[in-house]
């Protein structure tokens, strides 16, 4: 006899219809898990050849390591999206009903990461080891997200355990990754044809005869010879202000675009506003957590709290626009009204 119990899906022989998005959850944390393993190991593999031929620095060779778990922590995340969508696919009860509130105990993890934070500030020796530094900077970072997230999704409809780590793992492992490549090709794109255009004014060409001539003569030197001439470039007012435009608009605008992509397999699913700000948030945080993770972890002791902190700021500031994203995305399927 099949049991029935309250806020889950019970078990059933009847043959039902292939949950789709739980598919595709399956096959992103597949990909996520595999590559960020992959990637830690590619690593571990890079110091040990490179140990082999010539013995690398103390502060090189930690630095490898901290990608190192970095990867290892990244596949971590993708278990629960993973497990989720099996026990979906298998038909396993799964729980339905609205999660509870989690806001006092992230508020209450919130307080306690601050003696951490001050700890790590008083002995900066503690983020000497590759695996602890990586370790608090993921905690450090991803308690205030989820403060954040907690905070703005406070009575508003909330995903399921397995929405909330699909959206997770799409931002990780499918959405970054398209960020960053689309980043890429625009700035491809921008140094050709700034490139072109150098090229076709006067005023530039002894700049461009300086590079040329120091990359035929010394190209070893070839980096200090590119900075020197950058600066000289950096006295052309369109110059300044074609840079400011790209950093100050155009990767901001493509963030904002890619960062709730997720939200766009839900268009027909009848979300209310609320629900599209609360994915919104989870989607922003995501985002958040992998960028802060690999800025602060990457940096030295000396600079880690410093970092952190500002990077707290950011982590609200990417959370809450991701936000208000997800909730104008809704409104506007819901209305038709695009131009808003």
């Amino acid at each position: 006899a099949n049991c029935r119990h309250r806020g889950t899906i019970p078990f059933s022989d009847q043959p039902v219809k292939t949950h789709l998005p739980s598919i595709a959850q399956l096959i992103i944390s597949i990909v996520g898990l595999a590559t960020s393993l992959f990637s830690a190991l590619a690593f571990l593999l890079i110091i040990k050849l490179a140990g082999s031929i010539q013995p690398l620095g103390g502060q090189s060779d930690q630095s490898i390591y901290v990608f190192v778990w970095l990867g290892f922590f990244l596949s971590l995340v993708a278990i629960p999206s993973l497990i989720l969508s099996i026990r979906r696919l298998a038909r396993l009860p799964i729980t339905t009903g609205q999660p509870r509130s989690t806001l006092i105990s992230a508020s209450m993890a919130f307080l306690a990461i601050l003696p951490l934070g001050y700890l790590t500030y008083a002995y900066p020796n503690l983020l000497s080891n590759p695996f602890l530094k990586v370790l608090i900077s993921f905690i450090t970072v991803a308690v205030p997200l989820w403060w954040f997230i907690e905070l703005g999704q406070h009575q508003l409809p909330k995903s399921s355990q397995q929405r909330f780590w699909g959206l997770v793992n799409f931002q990780i492992f499918a959405g970054m990754p398209l960020v960053f490549l689309v980043e890429i090709v625009l700035f491809l794109t921008a140094m050709i044809l700034g490139s072109v255009w150098l090229a076709n004014k006067n005023e530039f060409a002894p700049i461009l005869m300086t590079l040329q001539t120091q990359l035929m003569v010394d190209p070893a030197n070839m980096s200090t010879a590119v900075i020197e001439q950058f600066g000289l470039l950096l006295q052309n007012p369109g110059i300044l202000a074609a840079i400011f435009f790209s950093l100050s608009v155009v990767t901001p605008v493509v963030e904002e675009f890619f960062k709730p992509l997720a939200l766009w397999f839900f268009i027909k699913r009848g979300w209310s506003e609320a629900e599209g700000f609360s994915a919104g948030l989870v989607c922003g945080a995501a985002f958040a957590l992998i960028e802060s993770v690999s800025a602060v972890a990457s940096l030295s002791q000396e600079k880690w709290t410093a970092l952190l902190i500002a990077r707290v700021g950011t982590g609200l500031l990417h959370t809450l626009t991701t936000g208000l994203t997800g909730w104008a995305l809704v409104s506007a399927w819901k209305n038709g009204n695009y131009k808003r």
